[in-house]
């Protein structure tokens, strides 16, 4: 006899050319009706038990207990992915089931950008519109809450590690050296940009210390040393920052600070140094010299020395000294003799 024409329930017995009812630990009846089984799972890929005991094909997917059939792999359940081809859904744990139910994932960061995995479901879930944290495992309402060395990639809805960038201080983006913005500084161990707390003297610096500054609090004065102020780069970053103050400038004026420069605020004094009012700018005079126009061009030396062709003090000595222009302005003859 045919199998496939025995009722629901029943299997094909082709030695007695009968239906037979499945029954005693064998009570479902199998798809083709070409025998029975124990269990539900028994019915095989794709089939599962709609009513009675029989095991009937579904059209779409079996679900993982096989007494159902659904229209689409998310219905397959929190934790579960389905197979297209065999027609039947499976449970991922111990890993995660993806957000779509396609597949199963072994980590949470195989969930992908912007998805998190919840542990108890064992299930990737969009955080969207909040951000997934790094390591995959819950969602932040706040970019700052990504973490040291992270940002918020908000069109991907997720945490990212900046390396070898630098996170900045609001952790919405990436930035490179020199670019953590106005009173902020790269941390390289951390790959990430933290706000400078600056020596009270300073207004601006690039480091704590009351050396490493880089513009003062009225009425303090800028400590430089005349080498520094030779260096076109370092005076027109200077300048610009001065003027300007701002993320571009403050940045520019940082690279042009060598690591060995030391450069501290305080009250100028009147004796041996230049006050440079519009460029805020306390420079010691040239080589014992009490009073100055410039920092290079001495007008009064201090005590015991004679000024020479207006930015040189030379020392008094147990001769008499004289001082005869020649023909250049520049240039002098020095006669010495004995008292």
């Amino acid at each position: 006899m045919e199998q496939k024409k025995c009722p629901n329930d029943y299997w094909g017995n082709p030695a007695t050319n009968s239906c037979e009812l499945c029954s005693g630990d064998k009570i479902y009846a199998k798809e083709d009706h070409s025998g029975c089984v124990s269990t539900k799972k028994e019915c095989g890929d794709g089939n599962s038990v709609l009513d009675g005991y029989q095991c009937e094909k579904c059209k779409f997917l079996a679900s993982e207990s096989h007494d159902s059939c659904v229209n689409d792999e998310e219905s397959c359940g929190e934790g579960y992915k389905g197979n297209s081809q065999l027609k039947q859904c499976y449970k991922c744990s111990p890993y995660f089931a993806s957000r779509d139910h396609f597949s199963c994932v072994y980590e949470p960061s195989g969930c992908g950008n912007g998805i998190y995995v919840d542990l108890k479901a064992m299930q990737c879930k969009s955080c969207y519109p909040k951000i997934a944290s790094p390591d995959h495992l819950k969602c932040f309402d706040n970019p700052a809450s990504c973490g040291i060395g992270y940002f918020g990639d908000i069109p991907l809805s997720q945490c990212r590690a900046c390396s070898p960038l630098y996170a900045d201080v609001s952790h919405t983006k990436c930035v490179s050296s020199y670019k953590c913005g106005l009173g902020n500084m790269e941390n390289s161990f951390d790959f990430q940009c933290e706000k400078i707390s600056c020596n009270k003297e300073c207004k601006y610096c690039w480091g704590k210390f009351e050396t490493e500054c880089m513009l003062c609090n009225p009425p303090k004065l800028l400590f430089v040393e005349k080498s520094i102020l030779e260096s076109s780069a370092f005076m027109k970053s200077y300048e610009n920052f001065l003027y300007r103050q701002d993320d571009d400038t403050y940045g520019e004026f940082r690279k042009s600070i060598s690591s060995s420069t030391e450069i501290k605020c305080g009250i100028c004094p009147s004796n041996g140094y230049f006050i440079d009012k519009e460029r805020q700018l306390c420079i010691q005079c040239p080589n014992n010299c009490s009073k100055c126009a410039t920092p290079f061009f001495c007008q009064t030396c201090v005590q015991n020395y004679y000024l020479i062709n207006e930015n040189t003090c030379f020392p008094k000595t147990p001769v008499n000294l004289t001082v005869i222009p020649t023909q250049s302005p520049l240039i002098y003859r020095i006669f010495f003799s004995e008292v």
